[in-house]
């Protein structure tokens, strides 16, 4: 039988390791504009203007809410979202290519 690996307890959350090798994933356009706190539940708003970060805190990761504070607070971002989105939902020849689809974000463990 082969000796099987256990995984740390500190180690179990990923989420919360430094990566070494990450690609950056952005499911949805609208997470270019906000950042999630996986500990917390919270997602924060990373928008700028006039030199003030917005900093908004808003409960999980639904991605309707944070477009809503788009709308709501962040007019022109929400603008550029929405085309991204758009641009996005609309692939050539009926299947989306290569560099339609969003970058994935992938931390790797390695445990020896």
């Amino acid at each position: 039988m082969g000796r099987g690996i256990k995984t740390p307890p500190h180690l179990n959350d990923v989420s919360t390791l430094p990566c070494e090798i990450c690609v950056l994933k952005i499911a949805n356009p609208v997470w270019q504009y906000f950042e999630h706190d996986n500990g917390r539940n919270k997602t924060k708003c990373k928008v700028v203007k006039s030199g003030k970060l917005c900093g908004q805190e808003l409960t999980d990761k639904n991605t309707t809410n944070l477009k809503n504070h788009l709308r709501s607070h962040h007019k022109e971002e929400h603008a550029a979202m929405m085309a991204e989105e758009q641009r996005l939902s609309k692939p050539k020849d009926e299947h989306r290519t290569a560099q339609q689809k969003l970058p994935v974000k992938v931390c790797i463990l390695i445990v020896v």
